[in-house]
């Protein structure tokens, strides 16, 4: 144990300093931190690690999965289904792969109330998606490159996609033309200090980078655009960095609203 104090000690000491994280990331890149997305870019294009984002294969792994509900998907069909009572809804599927979110949880609201859900997504997933709706005949299943396609949609949804947005939430909501009146947030990392810092996200050969956000800078942001948190929750799902301890991170869930006020019947949940 007292090893394992001193080592902790060690490790954070090293990664408190510019050079010392700078070295620990070299031990194990796949598992460091970065001053910027270019740099991490650039690390796992040496290491040989494709872009999951842009090859078909992992597309269609992330579609397989992503369509799997798992206990944190919940919360985030709760609020569905208590907007989709009070009105129709359009939702903006910010990185919505080629239409996952949609199937997964569209088949369950009340029948027509979806009147549109747009994804927002690079060009090759967005080949995929009008593909695979077409063959599904899902004619309310609707992509785009385009932020600015946000104009005119009810509620903004972001399943483990949101760490993978470059800038500030402020400036998202800047490239919308502002946040929808509805903001629901899944599968997102926050650090436990509240640090933010830039790594790699990995799985097999495919590799991109992330952001683990501020959860104070995050709400913050969201309430420079007016948007108040409602609910959050946490998911069964950690980001480990075993040569940053003190940068470990979960990921969490939010709904945020302009003017709904504290839901007491429905508390965070741990999923």
């Amino acid at each position: 144990m007292l090893r394992n104090s001193l080592s902790a000690g060690l490790l954070g000491l090293m990664a408190a300093q510019p050079i010392g994280r700078v070295l620990l990331t070299s031990l194990w890149p796949a598992r460091g931190v970065y001053a910027d997305f270019s740099h991490c870019r650039r690390v796992c294009r040496r290491f040989r690690m494709q872009n999951g984002h842009t090859d078909p294969e992992a597309i269609q792994e992330n579609f397989h999965s992503s369509t799997q509900r798992r206990p944190c998907d919940y919360p985030v069909l709760f609020w569905l289904q208590q907007l989709a009572l009070e009105s129709d809804l359009a939702v903006f599927d910010f990185g919505g792969g080629i239409g996952q979110t949609y199937f997964q949880y569209a088949p369950l609201l009340r029948p027509g109330a979806i009147t549109r859900w747009t994804v927002c997504e690079l060009p090759k997933s967005v080949e995929l998606g009008r593909k695979l709706a077409a063959e599904r005949g899902a004619d309310r299943l609707h992509f785009t490159t385009s932020l600015e396609d946000c104009a005119g949609h009810q509620l903004f949804i972001a399943a483990g996609s949101l760490h993978f947005w470059e800038k500030t939430v402020s400036e998202l909501g800047q490239r919308l033309g502002g946040f929808p009146n509805h903001v629901l947030i899944n599968r997102s990392p926050m650090s436990r200090n509240d640090a933010e810092f830039i790594t790699i996200g990995h799985s097999g050969r495919f590799a991109t980078p992330l952001i683990v956000r501020s959860r104070t800078r995050l709400l913050a942001d969201f309430s420079s655009h007016g948007l108040r948190l409602v609910d959050e929750w946490t998911v069964d799902k950690w980001r480990r960095l075993p040569l940053f301890p003190k940068l470990d991170a979960q990921y969490h869930g939010l709904y945020l609203c302009r003017n709904r006020a504290m839901n007491a019947d429905h508390p965070a949940t741990d999923s």
